[in-house]
């Protein structure tokens, strides 16, 4: 960029070059050309290549001839160019708002360490958070002594590079909002930029850190690391809080014996892993664990408790870390890039020293719970499911005096089939038009859910109304339960506590495995390989609404819980391909899996 810079009553033009350093940060320097006769202003070359060419023929200096003190020049030249790599050096520390925003950084420096750590103590975190605001509150009630430092750290700099500390000018068009009222430019950066960051650093601190949120981090009183540990005041103040918050969730609706309950059970629960710990034995080290250890017929609330934990949403970083990424990320040449591929190399940029197992990657939670080797296992599954029901429930009926008749392993099913239906009905009218990939991921949910439970259990009408709301909300189809509820017939009021009070009951019984790997994406992987490496094959749009009607019909069946996702893409292609004039054989033999035909037989198979 050509500029003009003066000092010491000359003028000299030069080309001012930036450029991007290794850590991201922004790197210029300025290269003197020529020195100009009398002082030349920026305003007269507007930054131009004509006008820079222009300076040259008006403002050269006449050629330096024999007689000249050439090396007095030279030095002169020197010192003008040190004094611009000075400023180029310190532009970025020395603005009085940069330092008041170091000074209060500072402060805060420790908060976002604490909250960073892998294994965070919330209690510390607790009690970090008000000392803060304390010494927050403190700076603000003396602000005039306190910007009186930061402001002499900036004339420090500023004599240092010769630069004057000065108050902004009011430009023409700012004619309805004048600079607050001062008499030195400290009384105006302290009014206007000192005390201001100072409210919004508090007032963020307090609605993001608030009462009721810090009040959630009590439950980790019941991991084992702490309960052992805790004092009995601290045991008894977090579960008062505990009580307050959630025992109306709990079932608990008399105030005045909230505490007294929780409490009683928390106290059993210590005790037993007291005992445990004097036995030398091991402690499970997250809350998972903690929550698959606790036995729910014996400690009802705690086990309720550590779901509650599990569940909460945990505000990260994450967020805000990736905005940095995003520069090397989102280039021109990615401009098509979708967002779920967007947000994983993100994340795989920021946390790139994790070492990244392909085996582990592979091996989903899918993959290891919830696929089958054949339909004969899921049969003995539902049929273990019905069994057990029966097992638990006849006994009571009999001293009850209630009929013994329960439905069949096959009623069971009929009845299934019947509102998965249903199920696809509610997906079909869905206002706004609800993503095939929430309607699969619905479908999952429904067929895990009856794998563990009966439908004389929880009533199927019920939990497929939670499965989809529940799809909705992993999928990122953004719908607020008002909206959701709007769809359904009947008392729209009841039906919304109905799906939020089963949503929690929904995840447990999945096992908070809520990732559904669907056949959508291996179908579109799959058309866009034929269409690039198999183009004989001719137009591909036409066989996509068979594809669909084969997706359709795979909801009402067992596939997905017996065959991977692209197994099941493949199978839907090669069918709607199979009703048109070209055929995909030569592609599956020659292209898919050249030179390798051991995987022809098993793949036809599956097909």
């Amino acid at each position: 960029m050509a500029d003009v810079r003066n000092a010491n009553n000359k003028s000299h033009l030069g080309v001012t070059d930036h450029w991007l350093k290794a850590n991201y940060s922004r790197g210029s320097v300025t290269v003197t050309c020529r020195g100009l006769i009398g002082t030349v202003y920026a305003f007269q070359l507007k930054n131009s290549g004509s006008n820079f060419v222009k300076a040259f023929k008006e403002y050269e200096a006449p050629a330096a001839s024999e007689s000249d003190d050439f090396h007095g020049r030279s030095d002169e030249i020197d010192s003008i160019e040190k004094h611009i790599v000075t400023v180029e050096q310190h532009s970025d520390e020395i603005g009085a708002p940069e330092a008041c925003l170091h000074s209060i950084c500072a402060l805060t420096l420790p908060l976002s360490r604490l909250f960073q750590k892998k294994t965070l103590d919330l209690g510390a975190a607790d009690g970090h958070v008000f000392d803060l605001l304390d010494v927050l509150a403190k700076r603000w009630e003396t602000c005039d002594e306190e910007f009186a430092l930061v402001f002499e750290q900036v004339k420090e700099l500023s004599d240092k590079i010769q630069l004057a500390v000065e108050v902004p000018r009011i430009t023409q068009r700012q004619v309805y909002r004048n600079n607050p009222p001062h008499t030195t430019p400290e009384e105006y950066y302290r009014r206007i930029v000192f005390i201001h960051m100072l409210d919004s650093v508090i007032s963020d601190l307090k609605s993001r850190l608030s009462r009721d949120t810090l009040n959630s981090f009590r439950l980790t009183v019941l991991l084992l690391s702490n309960i052992v540990n805790c004092t009995d005041d601290l045991l008894q103040s977090s579960v008062k809080e505990i009580s307050s918050m959630y025992g109306q969730l709990l079932g608990l609706t008399v105030p005045s014996t909230r505490a007294t309950l929780i409490l009683a059970e928390v106290h059993v629960w210590r005790s037993r892993w007291l005992r445990v710990k004097r036995e030398g034995g091991i402690f499970p080290s997250s809350v998972e664990e903690t929550a698959k250890e606790c036995d729910r017929h014996l400690y009802p609330y705690v086990s309720s408790l550590l779901d509650i934990f599990i569940s909460l949403p945990v505000s990260v970083a994450a967020a805000e870390r990736s905005f940095s990424t995003l520069r090397k990320l989102k280039t021109w040449l990615r401009a098509q890039m979708g967002q779920t591929r967007l947000s994983g190399l993100a994340l795989l940029n920021m946390h790139r020293d994790i070492d990244i197992s392909i085996d582990r990657v592979i091996d989903s939670s899918q993959l290891k719970n919830w696929m089958f080797a054949n339909e004969e296992s899921i049969k003995n599954q539902r049929k273990v499911s019905n069994e057990n029901f029966i097992s638990r429930q006849k006994p009571l009926n009999q001293l009850e005096g209630r009929s013994t008749e329960f439905l069949t392993y096959d009623e069971e099913k009929e009845i299934l089939m019947f509102y998965e239906q249903k199920l696809f009905e509610l997906c079909k009218i869905f206002k706004p038009a609800m993503p095939p990939s929430v309607v699969g991921t619905g479908f999952h949910y429904f067929k895990r859910f009856y794998l563990k439970n009966s439908v004389m259990d929880y009533h199927p009408r019920d939990i497929l109304a939670t499965c989809v709301y529940l799809a909705a909300k992993v999928d990122e189809f953004n719908v607020s339960i008002g909206s959701f509820v709007a769809n359904l017939r009947g008392d729209q009021e009841k039906a919304s506590g109905i799906i939020l009070n089963n949503e929690l009951l929904l995840m447990q019984q999945l096992g908070y495995q809520l990732t559904i790997h669907n056949p959508y994406r291996p179908i579109e992987g799959f058309l866009i390989d034929i269409k690039t490496r198999y183009s004989q094959i001719g137009s591909i749009d036409k066989v996509r609404p068979k594809i669909d009607e084969f997706l359709e019909n795979y909801y009402f069946t067992d596939l997905c819980l017996i065959y991977a996702p692209s197994q099941i893409a493949l199978a839907a292609i090669i069918h709607a391909f199979s009703q048109e004039p070209g055929s995909l054989d030569r592609y599956v033999i020659d292209v898919l899996i050249p030179g390798d035909e051991s995987h022809l037989g098993p793949l036809v198979e599956v097909i």
